[in-house]
Parts: structure tokens; C-alpha cells; sequence
């Protein structure tokens, strides 16, 4: 087995740290990143409609020794339930890399439902009931790389 890259480990590594240390919270990680002056990169808002439905997602860019990544938090109320999530997101990382390093570090086994984009080029896995009843949810590109990890709560409607 080759050895992984230190920048997965790193992503895991911070992923852990901004993710899963503290309940989700939209309002906290963003005090948080705020506390460690991490740059705005997206702040995407909608306001709630006569239904009380809204969105907001917030990135910023997390600076690691092996190059930057995304830190994204997001929380929303829809038709189809409310969801809260909190992930990083990187464009130069492999996902196979990514994935064997946080199977690893964080002693998951086989996720609970993998699926292929329609058209192939994304791969995305869900680990449910990790992280006190939480789902984690992976997507990496399979044709080149960049990633998507995220803590997010089921839906609960």
C-alpha cells in the first residue's frame, strides 16, 4: 500500500477539528472561523419565505501548510426537512487518497449507500450514524481531483 500524502491527512485532520469537536452549529462556526480571521470566500443567503423555508451557506479559506482548502458550514429549513452540515472542500486532493485516510483515521467501515453521477465523474458515499447520529458524506471527482467532506444532519422530516 503506498503512503498518503500528507495533505489528506491534514484535510482530515482539519476536517475533524472544525467539524466534529462541538453539535453543529451554524452561528458557532462561523465565530469560529471569524476568531481565526479566516477570509470570506462565499456567503450565500436566502431569506425565509411566509413558510419559515431558508437557506445560508458560508465558506472561508483555511489555510494548511500543504495548500489551502474551503471550510463550509450550511443550514437550511425546506419543504423536505431542515439539515445543518459542516465540511471542507478541496480542488487539488484525490479522492482515493482522501477517502483511504479518513476510513483510516476515523475507523469507518463501508458506507452505508455509495452512487455514481449520472454522467461518471462523481462518486459520492454516506456513512450514517457517526458523530452522535450524524450522516458523513463523501463526493470526490473521479476523473481528476477535488473533494467534498461533510458532517450534516439527517433530514428530520
Amino acid at each position: 500500500m503506498k503512503p498518503v500524502p500528507a495533505s489528506a491527512a491534514q484535510l482530515v485532520n482539519s476536517f475533524q477539528i472544525m467539524c466534529t469537536l462541538e453539535p453543529l452549529s451554524f452561528a458557532r462556526s462561523e465565530e469560529k472561523a471569524g476568531l481565526m480571521r479566516l477570509p470570506v470566500r462565499e456567503d450565500l443567503r436566502t431569506p425565509a419565505n411566509a413558510s419559515g423555508h431558508f437557506m445560508r451557506s458560508k465558506s472561508w479559506l483555511l489555510p494548511l501548510k500543504s495548500g489551502p482548502h474551503d471550510f463550509v458550514v450550511s443550514e437550511g429549513v425546506g419543504p423536505k426537512g431542515d439539515i445543518k452540515a459542516c465540511g471542507i472542500a478541496a480542488a487539488d486532493v484525490g479522492k482515493d487518497d482522501l477517502q483511504a485516510e479518513m476510513v483510516k483515521t476515523m475507523k469507518l467501515g463501508k458506507p452505508a449507500t455509495e452512487s455514481v453521477s449520472a454522467d461518471g465523474t462523481l462518486s459520492t458515499a454516506i456513512w450514517r450514524d457517526v458523530f452522535k447520529g450524524l450522516e458523513l458524506m463523501f463526493s470526490g471527482r473521479r476523473d481528476r481531483t477535488g473533494i467534498y467532506l461533510f458532517l450534516q444532519t439527517p433530514m428530520s422530516r
